[in-house]
């Protein structure tokens, strides 16, 4: 498996090789430059306040690297991703022995997933094990966030 599945997760950073912040032409260059297999699909965001598009490239089912106006300010890591939190969360874990790892989690009804005060989400399966862990821009936890005010830190 290629070491870009493999590395540490950062919360509010990313990984050492896609950084939260990063541009889409960047990023897009370094996944063909590897010749890492991707697949791009767009969500329209229509009826949102700001209704720009959100590119999201899925890159060999491991990681969904999520942009708008070309900033990436989200990265979901699922399938086969081998990397960790520093705190050792991973895919596969358990939701109880992550509880112990990190009390801030909390349950989200609304979008279904738990939320860590660490800087990250992790959704579950059926048996109660992490499936996927999100890493984002600090600013998503801001209430203006669907403003976009804060792509101007990015540009």
């Amino acid at each position: 498996m290629n070491n870009y599945f493999k590395e540490l997760i950062i919360p509010y950073e990313g990984t050492q090789s896609f950084r939260l912040g990063a541009k889409y032409g960047d990023i897009k260059k370094l996944l063909k430059g590897e010749h890492l297999r991707f697949r791009q699909i767009e969500r329209s965001n229509r009826g949102c306040e700001v209704e720009w598009p959100w590119i999201i490239l899925i890159v060999e089912e491991s990681i969904s690297l999520v942009f708008v106006k070309d900033i990436l300010f989200e990265i979901v890591f699922e399938g086969m991703y081998s990397g960790k939190l520093a705190n050792g969360a991973c895919l596969g874990i358990s939701l109880k022995e992550l509880e112990t790892i990190d009390d801030s989690l909390e349950y989200n009804d609304f979008d279904e997933d738990y939320s860590s005060s660490e800087g990250y989400w992790v959704t579950d399966d059926e048996l109660g094990n992490v499936n996927s862990i999100t890493v984002f821009v600090k600013e998503i936890e801001e209430s203006n966030f669907y403003k976009y005010e804060w792509l101007e830190k990015y540009l």
